[in-house]
């Protein structure tokens, strides 16, 4: 096993720095509570008006839809059917028009996609790490006006994300299940060589950046739980290797153990590579069901990760 693809799975908290090997730690303000304030500005932001604009795009995608009736079926018998499903709709309409929706179980073991075409027809697909089932619902074009619902489906099966949790190779779907079975409190931040402050220890005008930032803000919710949170740290998976590692060689903060490929389905379809950064937050064996992409101050990073928490445990 390469060491560039070794994944840290309990990185010290508490430790503000990270530096090279041979060179002092950089100095860094001692952990400090996050602001309970800024924790309940953040829920009231996402979590509020997020839930009624979801509500909405779900209702656009869902109502008048031909083949309704069995498309629910197939959602409640076909796929994992959590009782409090979430639903996120997809950054982008698809090129043919579709919109969609998508959806995980807490444990990340599975994804719902539900696609709205313009004709109101529509699929579904069941994901998982090793396979996809891709239903379709189609009237009978031979006699449209009986609306006569035709289900086909297929079964794809895929290599993504499936090395198992003792590999280290890549940060898969097996990997996140180890880390949320073992780790009460966690967040997974994942970084690109083209996106700089996602990794660079400089900051932005507003003060924010990525790895430098993610960690202290890490420490300061663990402070504010009473509770240590795990950070686990990786790379964008279509990154080149020998750019991860010229990076890592240069860059303050950085080390191999930050430079797993995040390989999970159930981060890709979580939209991780929407936009980079991209963190994720998980608390009682629970993974929270959007992205958070984007570089942000300590303070920011510290009320979302405490908010997510918070939501998770449905504080």
């Amino acid at each position: 096993m390469h060491l560039r693809y070794a994944v840290s799975f309990a990185l010290a908290l508490t430790a503000a720095a990270c530096g090279k090997a041979g060179n002092a730690p950089q100095p860094h303000s001692q952990p400090h509570p996050v602001d309970p304030g800024a924790v309940a500005d953040y829920r009231a932001e996402h979590e509020r008006v997020n839930a009624s604009r979801v509500a909405a795009i779900v209702s656009d995608v869902l109502t008048d839809l031909r083949c309704k009736a069995e498309l629910e079926q197939t959602l409640q018998t076909g796929c994992a059917a959590p009782a409090d499903r979430q639903w996120s709709r997809v950054a982008s309409p698809g090129r043919d028009g579709s919109i969609s929706l998508v959806s995980a179980t807490a444990d990340s073991t599975e994804m719902v996609l539900v696609r709205r075409f313009l004709n109101r027809e529509a699929e579904v697909e069941c994901v998982s790490a090793d396979r996809t089932v891709r239903y379709r619902f189609a009237v009978d074009r031979k006699d449209p006006a009986l609306d006569t619902c035709k289900v086909s489906h297929n079964v794809v099966r895929r290599e993504l994300g499936t090395a198992s949790a003792d590999q280290g190779a890549v940060l898969s779907d097996a990997h996140i299940k180890s880390l949320l079975a073992e780790n009460e409190l966690g967040v997974i931040y994942v970084w690109s060589p083209h996106m700089p402050f996602s990794y660079s220890s400089k900051q932005d005008e507003s003060g924010a950046n990525g790895v430098a930032n993610i960690r202290k803000a890490v420490a300061n919710a663990s402070m504010s739980l009473g509770a240590p949170v795990s950070l686990t740290i990786a790379v964008d998976p279509n990154a080149q290797p020998a750019l991860v590692d010229s990076i890592v060689a240069e860059e303050e903060g950085l080390d191999s153990t930050m430079t797993a490929p995040a390989d999970a389905l159930g981060l890709f379809l979580r939209q991780s590579n929407h936009h980079y950064p991209a963190m994720f937050v998980y608390a009682d064996g629970k993974l929270s069901a959007h992205v958070f992409p984007g570089v942000e101050t300590v303070d920011k990073y510290g009320a979302v990760i405490v908010g997510q928490i918070q939501s998770l445990r449905g504080q």
